[in-house]
């Protein structure tokens, strides 16, 4: 399942007089870890523990690599994937938080800054109905696609602490 959706933003414009709100994604919007949730399709055998060992060397992006590879390996699509993460629930009272500054649009901006991949953020935004409250241009994120095989694809490694700071004095200062 190609999906063109979710990238790398440009960064926005905020306009004047908003109050910017920004949002970290797991949770945060989502209750749960969505790089941990994604594991649930690999049963009750879990990781092999060549894998799981590779956390700390490999690092948290190019670990999710290997996850998402193996899921792959393991006939696991990316239709399936996207089913599970729409199962993701929301932290309690978001979905109505959300809502709410989207009808306030005139006086809100809101911004997600995370380490989460875009396509499970834009999944979970999309069948939620809150993709409305975020454009693609607000969500600064590690990007993710669908390769040609139908394996899931993060593209490379977004530092929170640094990349995160910088996008939100970024998208601040384009005002």
């Amino acid at each position: 399942m190609a999906s063109s959706k979710p990238s790398t933003p440009s960064l926005s414009q905020h306009r004047p007089g908003k109050i910017l709100i920004a949002f970290d994604f797991d949770h945060t919007i989502a209750e749960e870890n969505t790089d941990v949730f994604v594991r649930r399709l690999l049963g009750p055998e879990g990781l092999p523990a060549e894998i799981e060992a590779q956390q700390r060397s490999l690092g948290w992006t190019k670990f999710m690599g290997a996850i998402l590879q193996h899921l792959h390996d393991k006939g696991i699509t990316s239709n399936q994937i996207r089913d599970l993460m729409q199962r993701t629930p929301l932290t309690p009272g978001m979905d109505v938080l959300l809502r709410y500054l989207h009808e306030k649009h005139h006086v809100f901006d809101c911004v997600i800054i995370s380490d989460a991949n875009s396509l499970f953020i834009w999944w979970i935004l999309h069948f939620t109905k809150l993709e409305g409250v975020f454009p693609l241009s607000s969500i600064y994120t590690n990007p993710a696609r669908i390769d040609d095989t139908d394996c899931k694809r993060q593209s490379g490694a977004w530092q929170t602490s640094l990349v995160g700071s910088v996008s939100q004095v970024t998208h601040a200062s384009n005002q």
